[in-house]
């Protein structure tokens, strides 16, 4: 098996993989607070040509399943969303009720 079939062979299985394999809320917790790193577009990464950069092995190595991936998505979105409120209360003033 070739280096493109493996890897989308990995991607298959990344996908159907649910939620049910562990990932302890501690780690998705820090990982939400502190964002990730992703290869870019010019770092080489094959995975990400083959895979995309949502499916890529940077993606996959720290999310066990895409389902894990699409969790941290939106954790990550709410807490951007309330860290800029924080830091809008912060520099403005109180929070309108």
């Amino acid at each position: 098996m070739n280096r493109i079939e493996e890897e989308k062979r990995e991607v298959e299985i990344w996908q159907r993989t649910d939620l049910k394999r562990e990932m302890s809320s501690e780690d998705m917790q820090k990982i939400v607070k502190s964002g990730i790193t992703r290869c870019s577009k010019d770092s080489g990464c094959l995975s990400r040509k083959i895979s995309g950069e949502d499916a890529c092995l940077c993606i996959r190595s720290l999310f066990p399943s895409e389902e894990h991936y699409g969790l941290y998505l939106e954790m990550r979105g709410w807490y951007l969303t309330q860290l800029a409120e924080k830091v809008a209360i912060a520099t403005i003033g109180e929070k309108d009720d």
